[in-house]
């Protein structure tokens, strides 16, 4: 089910709303979106990788509103799962590099974060709906608009994936809720 996490995104984008200084800034969050297979590729078709794309929303710090969109590539299935459980034994990595924009719902301010290599999606054997899985992903802040622009951090997203809809050729709709947590610095 490849999802999403999307979620990563939502962490750096919260901490330190509204103050503009260097000082390191924890946040917390969750966060709710929905994904479906994706038009963006940045490997090699041969390859056989898949795509998805995310919307959604999160609210961070309790009262921070922010709207979520992005893309993330999966690597193919792993022979042997390195992170699941056995209830879930099927591994995709989530390709590093995966961009995902928070949009802060009042001041319209956008953080930019981009996944690292540490991200994983565990699938279940059934992917029948309804089912779930399970992601883990992770990244870095890399700029974004306004407050946002010169902003570094980290986060770390944790999903469950609801399967909505699965044709049998893998083509997905699902909706993921879950945390997302980070730090974030505005320069």
């Amino acid at each position: 089910m490849k999802s999403c996490f999307l979620v990563t995104v939502v962490t750096i984008l919260l901490s330190a709303l509204g103050t503009a200084h260097a000082a390191s800034q924890s946040f917390s969050g969750t966060l709710a979106v929905t994904e479906y297979d994706g038009k963006l590729n940045t490997q090699p078709a041969e390859l056989g990788l898949n795509s998805y794309t995310i919307v959604g929303n999160a609210t961070i710090n309790s009262n921070r509103r922010f709207l979520i969109s992005g893309d993330i590539e999966f690597s193919p299935l792993l022979e042997t799962a390195v992170h699941c459980p056995p209830e879930r034994p099927f591994e995709y990595p989530i390709l590093p590099g995966g961009m995902f924009t928070f949009t802060d719902a009042n001041t319209q301010d956008v953080v930019f974060l981009t996944t690292d290599a540490g991200g994983y999606e565990c699938d279940p054997a059934d992917v029948t709906p309804p089912n779930f899985a399970t992601s883990h992903e992770s990244g870095t802040t890399t700029g974004g608009l306004g407050i946002y622009e010169h902003a570094t951090g980290t986060f770390s997203v944790d999903t469950k994936d609801y399967y909505l809809r699965l044709d049998p050729e893998g083509h997905l709709f699902a909706a993921d809720k879950g945390t997302i947590t980070g730090t974030v610095d505005l320069h």
